[in-house]
């Protein structure tokens, strides 16, 4: 997984446990830019603050997977955790990545030193019942519609066709963090270039966030195969090791 140090906060002692923060669906790393440093300002113990891009967002575009299942998803994080030599952890999920965070705790408790889980619950959505997740889903597959393959193509014209579908600013704003500028394409000088070739790309692995909505609308770890100390009915569980 691509990641980025966000610096060591400049509590006195020995370094404790990293916080690794994780983000929502069609995020990234630099979504926690501003968090990360005022946790490395804030927190009165030393520990390493890092941002993680999950599979098929950020800058993890030349390892595309066509799987998104959190169990997946946190086997990423733990092996991003082994490759920098994390014994443990304190996890802070945001959306899907709450759910990422979550499933990581359950699956291997042993490597989570804290848990801090944002605006979700390790449960299934559904666009008949929840209506934040039919949104989410409706501007997920208005992405799918856009059509990149046109030479020339700019932001503001993918801004376009979004409005329709996505007629917050704000919201829209943050879809288009998802563009990358191709090489040689639309704002380069060469008209030849212009002409002969796309100039947009997503990121995101918008075709295999597509196949794995359904799956990523849910929560396959399931709490009893894999812990018999969870209780499900603990608002308060996610909380208790917030780091200081």
């Amino acid at each position: 997984a691509e990641y980025e140090a966000m610096g060591v906060s400049k509590g006195n002692g020995r370094e404790l446990e990293p916080v690794i923060i994780l983000h929502g669906l069609l995020g990234s790393k630099r979504n926690f830019a501003s968090l990360g440093s005022g946790l490395a300002k804030q927190l009165q113990k030393k520990r390493k603050i890092v941002a993680l891009d999950l599979r098929n967002h950020g800058d993890n575009n030349h390892d595309w997977r066509e799987e998104m299942s959190y169990s997946d998803m946190a086997s990423d994080v733990l092996a991003f955790m082994d490759s920098q030599n994390f014994n443990k952890a304190v996890l802070v999920g945001h959306s899907m990545g709450g759910k990422v965070a979550k499933s990581l705790a359950l699956m291997h408790p042993e490597r989570v030193a804290g848990l801090v889980v944002l605006d979700i619950a390790p449960v299934r959505y559904t666009t008949e019942q929840d209506e934040s997740w039919n949104a989410v889903a409706t501007i997920i597959h208005a992405i799918s519609q856009v059509d990149l393959s046109k030479p020339g193509k700019t932001r503001k014209d993918v801004d376009a066709d979004l409005r329709k579908t996505v007629p917050d600013p704000a919201l829209r704003a943050f879809v288009l963090t998802n563009l990358e500028q191709i090489r040689g394409g639309g704002d380069d000088d060469d008209d030849d270039a212009q002409e002969q070739q796309p100039s947009l790309r997503w990121k995101i692995n918008i075709n295999a966030i597509i196949q794995q909505l359904d799956t990523i609308a849910g929560f396959d770890v399931n709490y009893n195969d894999v812990t018999t100390n969870v209780d499900n009915d603990d608002d308060d569980a996610d909380d208790k090791n917030i780091p200081q």
